[in-house]
């Protein structure tokens, strides 16, 4: 486990990672190596900076012991295992095992909630340096692609992405009205001494969608440079389309899917026949595919911590599985049952006898998918059940007969509507760090199923653990925050 590093008070920073997501991150020289004052010179350097970003969102090795928690897959697991998509077997490595049982959700345990706080915070640290240089001194040059332009925008929309990530899991979602004065610190500005208090829900959000549309601006509706990537304008466009969609801006969300639906970068929604091969390493490009994290034999997680390591079978633990509840759901019909396996071999596995085999990034050096194509028109449909219902209902059927399952036809509406689209959504985005967001925002109760042994109770939206606690680390040198401004029940 990695040395925990307070992010606001007492932050040291040591620099973007080494690990290489391609050729071009081998250019990049540690932040600690330069001054300051001189570390963005020109475009050269300014793209040697964003490459580390990157890294950074990566997490693969953090110049430390390579915990992998960041955006690599880690998330991925934390949501599939607090919620009722995912279990770990009896038979484990001990990795998860916390997560799963909730017992690691304590802010004085330096094991998720610290790790994911200052994984997050490293990133808006590192998007802070680069965008601190954004004063129109940083010239064009021919031999780099893009413009300086486009790569402050990558930094202010992997700010924006981080500060929904920490908003997500350390406070109480917008529109549930409860401890809506408790978000988390907005650090807009490269200051290692800073010391900032929690701010509004409400005002982090304002300062995502500002860095969002700020960044769209800058991009000149370009995605840069065209690659899954690098981050471009329609992963912002699509990101404020969950951001409006948490927000419950249901006209907002219509509006940012249509322009990612109708985006000029050539993206289009997998086709059906495409679903399950779309998860192998040979169809990472594929146009489905807005914006991924890359891993490659030289920066994945490796056996011990990519997703690949603990999921199903093939990796190094084989401990986690998906829950027969979450499988069921599939029909047979339905091309994404394809993506698990419940023929799990019992003598190895007697409590997995329900359990299912995820097939998704299975290869340890898979990239991970941020953001995709599927995500803007289930944004919209459920939006649009909002404002208007038939529409709503044409949408679903339409887009679920034609790329997922073609004997789907619902005639649902009202409520029933509603827990269509929440089954779709649910689905589709199953193992990448959408359920227990999705969870919370429709305030449903999180239920475990016959695959659970241990703190199998209900989970009500109500409940103190539907938040993660900020932690100790950070208000004990932040004299900004105090005990009495942790959340509830802690």
């Amino acid at each position: 486990m990695k040395n925990i590093k307070r992010i606001i008070l007492s932050v040291i920073f040591i620099g973007f990672g080494l690990a290489s997501c391609s050729d071009e991150f081998l250019e990049r020289a540690p932040f600690s190596s330069v001054g300051v004052g001189e570390a963005i010179t020109n475009e050269t350097t300014l793209n040697t900076q964003v490459l580390g970003l990157y890294s950074v969102m990566q997490d693969t090795d953090d110049n430390t012991n390579g915990d992998n928690t960041g955006f690599g897959g880690y998330y991925n697991s934390v949501q599939a295992l607090i919620t009722d998509d995912g279990y770990v077997s009896l038979q484990n490595s001990n990795r998860f095992v916390g997560v799963y049982d909730y017992t690691a959700f304590l802010p004085d345990i330096t094991t998720i909630t610290s790790l994911i706080w200052n994984d997050l915070y490293e990133v808006v640290n590192s998007a802070n340096f680069i965008i601190s240089f954004d004063n129109g001194s940083i010239a064009d040059e021919t031999g780099v692609s893009g413009t300086p332009n486009q790569k402050f925008a990558e930094a202010r929309v992997a700010r924006a992405y981080s500060f929904f990530m920490l908003v997500n899991f350390y406070s109480r979602p917008a529109q549930s009205g409860i401890d809506q004065n408790l978000g988390v610190p907005l650090p807009l500005e490269w200051n290692q001494g800073q010391t900032l208090p929690r701010s509004t829900v409400q005002e982090v959000y304002n300062q995502i969608i500002d860095d969002l549309t700020t960044a769209i601006t800058l991009f000149d509706d370009q995605d840069n440079p065209g690659v899954v990537y690098r981050l471009g304008s329609t992963a912002a466009e699509l990101l404020l389309s969950r951001v409006h969609l948490n927000l419950g801006n249901y006209q907002d969300v219509v509006t940012y899917s249509d322009r990612v639906l109708n985006n000029d970068g050539g993206y289009t929604l997998m086709p059906m026949n495409e679903v399950v091969s779309f998860y192998e390493v040979a169809n990472e490009n594929s146009p489905e595919n807005i914006f991924s994290l890359e891993f490659n034999p030289s920066d994945t997680g490796g056996s011990n911590d990519a997703f690949a390591a603990t999921w199903g079978f093939g990796g190094t633990y084989e401990q986690n599985f998906a829950t027969r509840g979450f499988y069921d759901l599939i029909p047979s019909t339905d091309v994404r049952k394809g993506l698990y396996n419940d023929n799990i071999p019992v003598a190895d596995y007697p409590d997995a006898l329900l359990g299912v085999d995820v097939r998704k990034f299975t290869a340890l050096d898979r990239d991970i998918p941020q953001f995709r194509m599927s995500e803007a028109i289930l944004n919209k449909i459920e939006a649009l059940y909002f404002t208007n219902e038939a529409q709503a209902r044409t949408e679903l059927n339409s887009w679920v007969s034609t790329y997922r399952n073609s004997s789907y036809n619902t005639a649902a509406s009202g409520s029933a509507l509603l827990d269509e689209i929440k089954k779709e959504r649910r689905i589709e985005f199953a193992f990448e760090a959408q359920r227990w967001f999705d969870m919370n925002r429709w305030e449903e109760t999180i239920v475990r199923d016959a695959n659970c042994r241990q703190n199998c109770d209900p989970i009500p939206f109500a409940n103190f653990r539907r938040v993660f606690p900020i932690p100790q680390s950070e208000i004990d040198a932040n004299t900004e925050i105090s005990d009495e401004d942790q959340n509830s029940g802690y």
